[in-house]
């Protein structure tokens, strides 16, 4: 009689998903180093998926291998603006889309999910957070699922924009305006409108980290 295979949880995955959550949530400083031995004891696992979980963010980009352990990869201003090039041609399209397949009560509940979260949070440092609720909520309509996987792809690369522009109370104001005004046009139901708040938005995004970067070289 044949044993059947007891299958387990993946604990590369969960510590994949565990270390990618709490970096894109602005847990870690910029200079934190990731070491096995250590998220090995706080996560209560091997090291082995740890280290597995690790190159997985290698791959990712959202880590490089540094001498002894992981941290952050450095971005220059040329790479930002790349990167930038690259989103201005994807997030933008897929707010169109999002908001041509929308009906008009749904894209009435989506804009107030927008300014509800400016109400409760764009004048603090959770519009951090906030802010990864809307995107997650603005491409949860697009059907185009490769598309999807790309902005995250980007998103991901350069998570640390975010959490050190959207602090500061000049760039997050900018922001939070560029999201009423987003906002305003999916409830219209204005695609091209829509389409052009999120380019401004992404415009915004770069040139706050370009200034951030300047001021802290």
């Amino acid at each position: 009689m044949r044993k059947a295979i007891v299958r387990v949880a993946d604990l590369r995955q969960q510590v994949y998903d565990n270390l990618k959550e709490r970096i894109t949530r602005g847990e870690f400083p910029m200079d934190h180093k990731f070491q096995e031995i250590s998220l090995a004891e706080e996560l209560g696992v091997s090291r082995t998926p740890v280290r597995e979980a690790l190159a997985l963010l290698v791959r990712d980009r959202i880590l490089v291998q540094a001498v002894r352990g992981f941290r952050f990869p450095e971005f220059g201003p040329e790479e930002i603006v790349e990167i930038t090039e690259i989103r201005l041609r994807l997030e933008p399209y897929a707010v169109r889309l999002a908001v041509e397949v929308l009906s008009a009560e749904k894209r009435t509940a989506l804009a107030g999910l927008i300014r509800g979260e400016i109400a409760r949070h764009g004048e603090a440092d959770t519009w951090v957070a906030a802010h990864r609720r809307v995107r997650a909520a603005l491409f949860a309509p697009v059907r185009n699922k490769r598309l999807i996987e790309a902005i995250a792809h980007y998103e991901d690369t350069i998570h640390f924009m975010r959490v050190n522009t959207l602090q500061d109370a000049r760039w997050r104001g900018l922001s939070v305006g560029g999201s009423a005004k987003l906002a305003d046009a999916i409830e219209a139901g204005d695609a091209g409108a829509a389409e052009a708040a999120q380019a401004t938005l992404l415009g915004l995004a770069r040139d706050s980290f370009l200034a951030w970067s300047a001021e802290n070289a």
